[in-house]
């Protein structure tokens, strides 16, 4: 995190492997200067994809934009096919597999897109998302989770047993210990719900005035 110097020479070397070979391939003897005897194949990996993208928007570097439009160029020119992409089977033939791995799609192709993309949600939340290693959204707050699950209906009470109806009243934080019938027990559960459900609307109006584009959605409210 923030050491861009050695990020930035550690991409030129693997990049200048890409320009070299139109690909980054798998394995590269740099002692001997020359490709891994049997690992020169490309199997459409993203992490130059990724660090690219990384770089970019830690540096604003238009350089990383000329470097990601040449590296969608090697793609299309490369390892495009007439139903999609292949997988390179070596970069000394550039023969193609029979396959496209799935985070090709996921990760290679999502970071290339998100490179140019300026007006995409995850570029314009930036700094309430990170990126996993497999390129899935993750929020750093919670205030763009959902709320919790609605509280049961009169009719889905009905069916409650005690131990549900004591475990729901619990929720609330109201007290049961003084509820001799089931009746009773049913009522003050009523009463727990309702007040769930308040809070329930609560959190969710809160967490939207937070959020001006409101990302949390509303779920049906109990009747």
């Amino acid at each position: 995190a923030g050491e861009l110097r050695p990020a930035a020479a550690t991409f030129e070397a693997f990049h200048s492997l890409w320009r070299k070979f139109n690909a980054l391939p798998e394995r590269f003897d740099v002692d001997r200067g020359k490709l891994h005897d049997t690992l020169a194949y490309y199997p459409l990996r993203p992490e130059l994809a990724e660090s690219c993208y990384a770089l970019y928007h830690a540096t604003r570097d238009a350089r990383y934009l000329q470097i990601g439009a040449e590296m969608v160029t090697s793609l299309n020119s490369a390892a495009r096919t007439f139903f999609g992409f292949a997988a390179i089977k070596s970069v000394r033939s550039m023969a193609l597999e029979d396959q496209m791995p799935s985070f090709f799609l996921a990760e290679t192709l999502k970071y290339l897109y998100l490179l140019f993309d300026e007006a995409s949600f995850a570029n314009t939340h930036a700094e309430s998302y990170v990126f996993t290693t497999e390129g899935h959204l993750i929020p750093l707050s919670t205030a763009f989770h959902g709320p919790g699950p609605a509280p049961p209906t009169d009719e889905q009470l009905s069916a409650y047993g005690v131990l549900q109806l004591r475990e729901l009243i619990a929720r609330a934080s109201l007290p049961h210990g003084d509820c001799i019938e089931k009746g009773q027990l049913r009522e003050r559960a009523r009463l727990a719900a309702r007040r769930l459900e308040a809070e329930r609307r609560s959190e969710v109006e809160a967490r939207q005035a937070q959020d001006p584009r409101k990302l949390v959605c509303r779920t049906p409210a109990s009747s």
